[in-house]
């Protein structure tokens, strides 16, 4: 992300992930138009597009936080638990 924008919204260009959620700076400013959280909530552990994953989840694999058909597979509802995810 350039140093410019990073001022205009708020975060630290010295830092790779100004709220220390787990989604660096430029993945969160790119799904989220320029809106970052600065430390108010936990948009990781949030669900923005309401699909039952979290947006840290959704970053980790590689899909879109904002897009409900956009998401992990889902797997059983009991290999969570058995795998410790």
């Amino acid at each position: 992300m350039i140093d410019v924008n990073e001022y205009k919204i708020g975060t630290n260009p010295k830092a790779k992930d100004t709220d220390s959620d787990g989604i660096p700076d430029g993945n969160e400013d790119k799904n989220r138009n320029g809106k970052i959280d600065t430390g108010e909530t936990n948009p990781a552990k949030a669900d923005t597009d309401g699909d039952r994953f979290s947006n840290i989840k959704e970053y980790q694999k590689n899909t879109d936080p904002d897009d409900p058909k956009s998401h992990p597979p889902r797997s059983m509802p009991w290999l969570p638990l058995l795998l410790g995810d």
